[in-house]
């Protein structure tokens, strides 16, 4: 399972890998520290339609510098809508902020392609659950 955790909190994203490896499950993890970093490598692997190297799941922060989280989804959104991607469609996408406002929550889940929204910090339970489901 391949994991992409884009986060420009360092320390959160190195407990976070943390608890996923202590999970126990075969993954990989890679991390962004923006979603421009992120959505360059998302689009070269959706133009080659390579799966092999597709994350299985995605955890995006919202509140990045560079490009930041809202910018990351409405790039998705545009090749969701615009091409036959279906590669990107196979894609489970989870939202991951410190928001706590419920027009953020809204707004993600808004995204036909946001499988859920969590708060931070996060509930390792309910990764463990998704990991596990895969």
């Amino acid at each position: 399972m391949t994991i992409w955790i884009i986060d420009d909190d360092f320390i959160f994203v190195k407990i976070f890998a943390a608890q996923i490896q202590k999970i126990g499950l075969e993954v990989k993890i890679s991390t962004f520290k923006n979603g421009k970093l992120a959505w360059d490598s998302l689009d070269k692997v959706c133009g080659s339609q390579d799966s092999s190297t597709m994350p299985d799941l995605l955890f995006l922060d919202l509140n990045m510098p560079v490009f930041n989280g809202w910018e990351f989804l409405e790039r998705c959104k545009e090749k969701w809508e615009t091409e036959d991607n279906s590669i990107l469609k196979k894609l489970k996408l989870y939202v991951v902020s410190s928001s706590q406002d419920s027009q953020d929550i809204a707004r993600a889940k808004a995204f036909e392609f946001v499988s859920a929204f969590f708060t931070k910090p996060l509930n390792i339970d309910a990764v463990r659950m998704i990991l596990e489901k895969g």
